[in-house]
């Protein structure tokens, strides 16, 4: 009965941050999520998966809304825990790590995008070829970035692999 009236209490903790968010009170949102997290992160294995869940969701709420910065904690430590069971090249790993490094773009951190990016480009060359649409999607996401960080030589050679391919 303890653990039922427990997991009672998180799943109140969790609505009541939901709501707080929805309602853009994010202040108020932290500690009650912050509970859920410490609980999640204290169960068995078995409950890794609503973790990685919360962790991505309220990612999302924080990133477009408040906190950018306790955001993209989140969504690293729902990236690690997804690389960790489901290895590097798994789609929902590469899918989070590429909304990751597109908001690290959205909030000017041009160098951890282009870490995300760089990670991103690594895995689908070897997986499908340099002439790939993703290859060449990462690319021309990366051009950007390197003319912002003012990286003249990587982008003339991510110009001339673009330029290469027909």
């Amino acid at each position: 009965a303890k653990d039922k009236n427990q997991l009672d209490i998180i799943n109140l903790k969790t609505e009541l941050a939901e709501t707080y968010c929805k309602m853009r009170y994010f202040d108020y949102a932290e500690k009650p999520l912050e509970d859920v997290l410490l609980f999640y992160k204290n169960e068995k294995e078995s409950d890794k998966n609503t973790l990685v869940y919360l962790l991505e969701k309220f990612g999302d709420y924080f990133i477009k809304n408040h906190d950018a910065e306790w955001a993209f904690e989140l969504y690293e430590e729902c990236l690690a825990i997804r690389e960790a069971k489901l290895g590097q090249e798994h789609l929902e790993v590469i899918k989070l790590l590429d909304k990751i490094s597109i908001h690290y773009f959205e909030k000017d951190n041009y160098e951890l995008a282009k870490k995300g990016f760089l990670k991103l480009l690594i895995i689908d060359e070897k997986k499908y070829g340099p002439e790939h649409p993703a290859v060449v999607r990462l690319l021309l996401k990366l051009i950007p970035i390197y003319l912002l960080l003012r990286e003249f030589m990587e982008d003339e050679n991510a110009l001339e692999r673009l330029l290469a391919l027909e």
